[in-house]
C-alpha cells in the first residue's frame, strides 16, 4: 500500500499483474489477507484511476464477491474499495462492470451491493448526465433497475426505489422508461412506480 501511495510510477509500469495479483488476493481464504487485499484494492483505484479501466472486470468481481461474506470487516473493506471504484472510474465503465458482475450474481446481497452502488453512482453524476446520455450507460441502469424492483431482498428493492426515485424527477423519465424497459417488465414494475410519485 505504501508503494500504491507514494510512487505509484513503478505500479503503473506493472498494472495488469498488480491488478490480477491483488484480485487473486482479495479471495484468500485467510481473511488477514484478503482484508489487506481489500484495502490495497482502495488505494490502487485512488493512485492509479482510470489507467484501471481496462483490467476492472476481474477486480470488481472480486470485490462484490466479498461484499457477501460473513466476516463483517472484509465486507466493509470490500464495499469502501468499491465506493472508491465509484469516485474515479469513468461512469460509463463503472456502470458496465457493476451491471454485468454484480446485478446478474447469484447472491442477494452482492445484488444489493450493486443497487447501493448504482445509487450511490447516479447521484454522483447527476440525474440530468443519466437520462441525456444516450447511449448505453442509461439503458443499463434502467434495466438493472427494474429488475431489482422485483428483486426477493428488501434492502435491494430499496436501493432499486432510491435509484428510480431520482430518475423519475427528469422531465424524459417515462418515454425513456417506456422505450427501454420491455413491457411484461414494465407491467410487473407499474404499481411500484406510481407509489413513489
Amino acid at each position: 500500500m505504501r508503494l500504491m501511495r507514494h510512487h505509484p510510477e513503478t505500479i503503473h509500469t506493472q498494472l495488469h499483474s498488480v491488478i490480477v495479483a491483488v484480485g487473486k488476493q482479495v479471495r484468500n481464504l485467510r481473511s488477514q489477507v484478503a482484508r489487506a487485499a481489500c484495502q490495497a484494492s482502495g488505494e490502487l483505484f485512488l493512485s492509479q484511476k482510470r489507467a484501471l479501466e481496462t483490467d476492472l472486470d476481474e477486480l470488481v468481481s472480486s470485490l462484490l464477491h466479498r461484499t457477501a461474506d460473513t466476516n463483517r470487516f472484509l465486507r466493509a473493506d470490500s464495499n469502501a474499495a468499491l465506493d472508491k471504484m465509484i469516485e474515479v472510474i469513468s461512469p460509463s465503465r463503472a456502470v458496465a462492470v457493476i451491471t454485468g458482475k454484480g446485478i446478474s450474481h447469484q447472491n442477494a446481497i452482492v445484488r444489493t451491493a450493486s443497487a447501493r452502488l448504482l445509487v450511490s453512482l447516479v447521484s454522483k453524476i447527476g440525474v440530468d448526465k443519466v437520462m441525456s446520455h444516450s447511449g448505453d450507460m442509461r439503458d443499463k441502469i434502467l434495466i438493472a433497475g427494474s429488475n431489482l424492483l422485483t428483486e426477493g431482498s428488501l434492502d435491494t428493492r430499496c436501493f432499486a426505489k432510491q435509484l428510480f426515485r431520482m430518475l423519475s424527477t427528469h422531465p424524459t423519465f417515462s418515454p425513456v422508461l417506456s422505450e427501454v424497459i420491455p413491457s411484461h417488465i414494465l407491467r410487473n414494475i407499474s404499481k411500484t412506480l406510481q407509489s413513489l410519485k
